[in-house]
Protein backbone atom coordinates (compact mmCIF):
# COMPACT_ATOMS: atom_id res chain seq x y z
CA UNK A 1 0.00 0.00 0.00
CA UNK A 2 2.93 2.13 0.82
CA UNK A 3 5.02 1.26 -2.13
CA UNK A 4 2.00 2.00 -4.11
CA UNK A 5 1.40 5.32 -2.71
CA UNK A 6 5.01 6.25 -3.16
CA UNK A 7 4.73 5.03 -7.07
CA UNK A 8 1.84 6.73 -7.60
CA UNK A 9 3.30 10.28 -5.81
CA UNK A 10 6.46 9.89 -7.92
CA UNK A 11 4.73 9.67 -10.89
CA UNK A 12 2.64 12.59 -10.47
CA UNK A 13 5.59 14.47 -10.22
CA UNK A 14 6.89 13.37 -12.89
CA UNK A 15 4.17 14.34 -14.56
CA UNK A 16 4.15 17.38 -12.95
CA UNK A 17 7.68 18.13 -14.18
CA UNK A 18 7.28 16.70 -17.97
CA UNK A 19 3.76 19.38 -17.97
CA UNK A 20 6.00 22.22 -16.79
CA UNK A 21 9.07 21.51 -19.22
CA UNK A 22 6.63 21.11 -22.47
CA UNK A 23 5.12 24.66 -21.28
CA UNK A 24 8.50 26.28 -20.91
CA UNK A 25 9.41 24.73 -24.31
CA UNK A 26 6.60 26.00 -25.81
CA UNK A 27 6.72 29.04 -24.85
CA UNK A 28 10.43 29.45 -25.50
CA UNK A 29 9.55 28.18 -29.53
CA UNK A 30 7.02 31.07 -29.27
CA UNK A 31 9.36 33.83 -28.19
CA UNK A 32 11.49 32.39 -31.02
CA UNK A 33 8.44 32.78 -33.92
CA UNK A 34 7.87 36.25 -32.57
CA UNK A 35 11.27 37.84 -32.23
CA UNK A 36 12.64 36.09 -35.65
CA UNK A 37 9.49 37.64 -37.30
CA UNK A 38 9.55 41.04 -35.82
CA UNK A 39 13.17 41.37 -36.79
CA UNK A 40 12.10 41.25 -40.39
CA UNK A 41 10.94 44.81 -40.42
CA UNK A 42 14.00 47.02 -39.79
CA UNK A 43 14.43 49.12 -42.22
CA UNK A 44 17.85 47.22 -43.29
CA UNK A 45 16.84 43.86 -43.78
CA UNK A 46 18.55 43.47 -47.17
CA UNK A 47 21.52 44.71 -46.43
CA UNK A 48 24.68 42.24 -44.61
CA UNK A 49 27.99 42.88 -42.69
CA UNK A 50 30.70 43.84 -45.39
CA UNK A 51 33.04 40.61 -45.66
CA UNK A 52 35.71 39.78 -48.22
CA UNK A 53 35.00 36.17 -49.40
CA UNK A 54 38.79 35.47 -50.55
CA UNK A 55 39.93 35.71 -46.71
CA UNK A 56 37.19 32.64 -46.09
CA UNK A 57 37.59 29.23 -46.84
CA UNK A 58 35.18 25.93 -46.39
CA UNK A 59 35.93 24.52 -42.89
CA UNK A 60 36.25 27.87 -40.97
CA UNK A 61 34.03 28.26 -38.29
CA UNK A 62 32.05 31.31 -38.00
CA UNK A 63 30.46 32.93 -34.94
CA UNK A 64 27.75 36.25 -35.21
CA UNK A 65 26.20 37.91 -32.44
CA UNK A 66 22.73 38.25 -33.36
CA UNK A 67 20.11 41.33 -32.63
CA UNK A 68 17.06 39.14 -31.67
CA UNK A 69 15.84 38.89 -28.19
CA UNK A 70 16.86 35.43 -28.35
CA UNK A 71 20.30 36.38 -29.12
CA UNK A 72 20.53 38.30 -26.25
CA UNK A 73 18.97 35.62 -23.57
CA UNK A 74 22.16 33.48 -25.19
CA UNK A 75 24.44 36.07 -24.23
CA UNK A 76 23.07 36.53 -21.19
CA UNK A 77 23.77 32.87 -19.97
CA UNK A 78 26.87 32.58 -21.42
CA UNK A 79 28.47 35.81 -20.21
CA UNK A 80 31.90 35.36 -21.70
CA UNK A 81 30.92 35.47 -24.99
CA UNK A 82 30.18 38.47 -27.23
CA UNK A 83 28.32 35.75 -29.73
CA UNK A 84 25.31 34.04 -29.61
CA UNK A 85 25.38 31.87 -32.55
CA UNK A 86 27.80 29.49 -34.96
CA UNK A 87 28.30 27.75 -38.11
CA UNK A 88 30.66 26.32 -40.72
CA UNK A 89 31.75 28.10 -43.67
CA UNK A 90 31.18 26.10 -46.94
CA UNK A 91 32.35 27.24 -50.40
CA UNK A 92 31.06 24.97 -53.07
CA UNK A 93 32.64 24.81 -56.63
CA UNK A 94 30.93 27.87 -58.38
CA UNK A 95 32.68 29.99 -55.31
CA UNK A 96 29.62 30.76 -53.35
CA UNK A 97 30.13 30.62 -49.85
CA UNK A 98 27.44 28.99 -47.41
CA UNK A 99 27.04 28.58 -43.66
CA UNK A 100 25.72 25.32 -42.56
CA UNK A 101 24.22 26.08 -39.24
CA UNK A 102 21.03 24.90 -36.99
CA UNK A 103 18.48 27.22 -36.20
CA UNK A 104 15.04 27.72 -34.52
CA UNK A 105 12.40 29.14 -36.53
CA UNK A 106 14.21 31.67 -38.60
CA UNK A 107 12.96 33.17 -41.75
CA UNK A 108 13.05 30.33 -44.65
CA UNK A 109 12.76 27.34 -42.55
CA UNK A 110 11.42 24.53 -44.63
CA UNK A 111 8.65 24.12 -42.68
CA UNK A 112 7.07 25.85 -39.75
CA UNK A 113 6.76 22.39 -37.97
CA UNK A 114 10.59 22.20 -37.65
CA UNK A 115 13.67 23.90 -38.15
CA UNK A 116 16.02 22.14 -40.15
CA UNK A 117 20.41 22.22 -40.27
CA UNK A 118 20.29 24.61 -43.09
CA UNK A 119 22.79 25.82 -45.68
CA UNK A 120 22.32 29.83 -46.53
CA UNK A 121 24.21 31.82 -48.41
CA UNK A 122 26.79 34.02 -46.14
CA UNK A 123 24.76 37.28 -47.09
CA UNK A 124 21.77 35.90 -45.47
CA UNK A 125 23.71 34.42 -42.48
CA UNK A 126 25.23 38.15 -42.45
CA UNK A 127 21.96 40.02 -43.02
CA UNK A 128 22.39 42.79 -40.93
CA UNK A 129 18.87 42.75 -39.52
CA UNK A 130 20.21 39.09 -37.82
CA UNK A 131 24.04 40.15 -37.19
CA UNK A 132 25.42 42.68 -35.37
CA UNK A 133 29.01 41.29 -36.45
CA UNK A 134 30.78 38.04 -36.48
CA UNK A 135 33.89 36.70 -36.58
CA UNK A 136 36.03 33.66 -38.55
CA UNK A 137 38.18 31.19 -36.86
CA UNK A 138 40.72 28.49 -38.55
CA UNK A 139 41.88 25.30 -37.20
CA UNK A 140 45.82 26.55 -36.60
CA UNK A 141 48.58 25.88 -38.46
CA UNK A 142 45.88 26.35 -41.39
CA UNK A 143 45.42 22.67 -41.44
CA UNK A 144 42.95 22.59 -44.66
CA UNK A 145 42.39 19.13 -44.82
CA UNK A 146 40.48 18.61 -41.47
CA UNK A 147 38.36 22.14 -42.42
CA UNK A 148 37.25 20.70 -45.48
CA UNK A 149 36.39 16.98 -43.62
CA UNK A 150 34.29 18.97 -40.98
CA UNK A 151 32.32 21.12 -43.88
CA UNK A 152 31.71 17.81 -45.31
CA UNK A 153 30.09 16.52 -42.52
CA UNK A 154 28.04 19.39 -41.48
CA UNK A 155 26.80 19.08 -45.35
CA UNK A 156 25.86 15.37 -44.53
CA UNK A 157 24.13 16.76 -41.46
CA UNK A 158 22.22 19.56 -43.57
CA UNK A 159 21.14 16.59 -46.39
CA UNK A 160 20.10 14.30 -44.10
CA UNK A 161 17.59 17.52 -42.55
CA UNK A 162 18.49 16.75 -38.95
CA UNK A 163 15.91 18.97 -36.59
CA UNK A 164 17.20 21.77 -34.06
CA UNK A 165 17.17 19.91 -30.64
CA UNK A 166 15.12 22.15 -28.30
CA UNK A 167 16.03 20.02 -25.90
CA UNK A 168 20.03 20.96 -26.04
CA UNK A 169 20.87 17.77 -25.44
CA UNK A 170 24.11 16.36 -26.35
CA UNK A 171 22.76 12.82 -25.81
CA UNK A 172 21.33 12.63 -28.83
CA UNK A 173 22.87 12.95 -32.21
CA UNK A 174 19.60 12.91 -34.54
CA UNK A 175 18.90 16.47 -33.67
CA UNK A 176 21.37 19.30 -32.97
CA UNK A 177 21.97 22.67 -31.66
CA UNK A 178 24.43 25.75 -33.46
CA UNK A 179 27.55 24.95 -31.42
CA UNK A 180 26.42 21.13 -31.45
CA UNK A 181 26.74 20.87 -35.08
CA UNK A 182 30.33 22.62 -35.28
CA UNK A 183 31.58 20.24 -32.44
CA UNK A 184 30.47 16.97 -34.21
CA UNK A 185 31.57 18.06 -37.28
CA UNK A 186 34.73 18.54 -36.49
CA UNK A 187 34.89 15.65 -33.84
CA UNK A 188 33.92 13.59 -36.79
CA UNK A 189 36.91 15.13 -38.80
CA UNK A 190 39.00 14.08 -35.81
CA UNK A 191 38.88 17.12 -33.94
CA UNK A 192 37.24 17.84 -30.29
CA UNK A 193 36.85 21.37 -30.24
CA UNK A 194 36.07 21.51 -26.62
CA UNK A 195 38.66 18.89 -25.65
CA UNK A 196 35.39 16.96 -23.72
CA UNK A 197 34.84 19.74 -21.45
CA UNK A 198 31.05 21.25 -21.39
CA UNK A 199 29.62 23.94 -19.75
CA UNK A 200 27.30 22.65 -16.93
CA UNK A 201 23.54 24.93 -16.58
CA UNK A 202 21.13 24.36 -14.14
CA UNK A 203 18.32 26.41 -15.95
CA UNK A 204 14.29 25.89 -14.93
CA UNK A 205 13.66 22.51 -16.84
CA UNK A 206 17.45 22.67 -18.23
CA UNK A 207 19.83 20.92 -16.28
CA UNK A 208 23.14 19.18 -17.66
CA UNK A 209 26.28 19.74 -20.06
CA UNK A 210 25.90 21.85 -23.02
CA UNK A 211 28.36 23.65 -25.53
CA UNK A 212 28.00 27.23 -24.86
CA UNK A 213 29.92 30.02 -27.80
CA UNK A 214 32.49 30.98 -25.81
CA UNK A 215 33.64 27.14 -25.39
CA UNK A 216 33.81 27.41 -29.24
CA UNK A 217 35.42 30.78 -29.15
CA UNK A 218 38.09 29.88 -26.68
CA UNK A 219 39.16 26.65 -28.19
CA UNK A 220 42.94 25.95 -28.13
CA UNK A 221 42.19 24.35 -31.60
CA UNK A 222 41.35 27.72 -33.49
CA UNK A 223 42.70 31.16 -34.00
CA UNK A 224 40.31 34.03 -35.14
CA UNK A 225 41.01 34.97 -38.91
CA UNK A 226 39.33 38.12 -39.35
CA UNK A 227 36.28 40.20 -37.28
CA UNK A 228 33.64 41.55 -39.80
CA UNK A 229 31.96 44.24 -38.85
Amino acid sequence: MHYHQRDSAGLKKLVVHQFAKNTFRILFILSLLFFNSASVYVDYTRTSLAFNPDQLQTGDIILRQGRSAVSQMVMSIDQESLFSHSGIIYRDEDGITYVIHAIPYEEGALDNKNSYVRKDVITSFLRADRAQYAAVYRVKDNSSEIGIEAANAALIFFERMLVFDLDFDLGKDDQLYCTELVWRAYLAAGVDLVDGTFDYLALPFYHGSYILPSRLANSRWLDEIVLIE
